[in-house]
């Protein structure tokens, strides 16, 4: 009765956490479609109008928003359950590789849940924006934020949750703030295809590999 009324205590208190981040983001969300009616950059892309021979970072507020409000949300929750213990098996051994697939699924089911929905409301509310462009745009910022999840979970493995999330937040600042990063990620050099792709895919497969190393010597206690 107690382990029950525990659960019910952490999953009220997320729920009631889940919306109090929403909210915030959503007056973040609104307000970034009431003042930029014309444009058809989904809201997790970064600046694309940075002038090559500008030195000065272009911080753009809301795409660090949509990052780091889509870090926040998670609550750790993917990785939690990539470490849970199993009381139920009493001969220890080491974590399996299916726990890590379904974990991989969960953050994948996590990042679309967040994002899919602000691409539809756009679509909706802004008609004009229904196109290729912003669907690259949405690809994009979908794949950061499965990145910055997927460090932040690397390096919370490792045992340090809060370097975790500052590592994770570094890195959404220099998307959403550094032009010399927005030059290089918009930058075509391999069959006409934007910089960021084979880079979010290379950093995506080596922090899997790095997170996967974490989470094999962890053992279930």
């Amino acid at each position: 009765m107690d382990k029950q009324t525990s659960y019910s205590d952490t999953l009220r208190e997320r729920v009631l956490s889940r919306l109090g981040l929403l909210v915030i983001y959503l007056v973040v969300f609104f307000s970034y479609l009431s003042r930029s009616p014309d444009t058809a950059t989904f809201i997790g892309m970064f600046p694309k109008s940075v002038s090559e021979t500008d030195l000065l970072s272009t911080f753009d507020f809301t795409v660090f928003s949509f990052l780091e409000f889509g870090l926040l949300l998670s609550l750790g929750q993917p990785q939690s359950y990539l470490l849970e213990d199993n009381w139920l098996v009493y001969i220890r051994r080491r974590r399996g590789a299916e726990r890590y697939i379904r974990y991989i699924g969960l953050v994948l089911l996590y990042a679309l849940l967040y994002s899919v929905p602000q691409l539809f409301i756009m679509w909706g509310l802004m008609p004009q924006t229904r196109s290729l462009g912003s669907l690259a745009d949405f690809v994009c910022g979908l794949w950061m934020l499965i990145v910055l999840l997927l460090v932040a979970d690397a390096i919370a493995s490792a045992g340090n949750r809060i370097v975790g999330f500052l590592v994770s937040t570094v890195l959404a600042y220099a998307y959403s703030g550094l032009s010399d990063v927005q030059h290089l990620l918009l930058g075509h050099s391999l069959a006409h295809l934007p910089n960021w792709i084979p880079i979010l895919a290379i950093s995506t497969v080596l922090i899997l590999i790095i997170n996967y190393q974490f989470y094999k010597r962890s053992e279930i206690l």
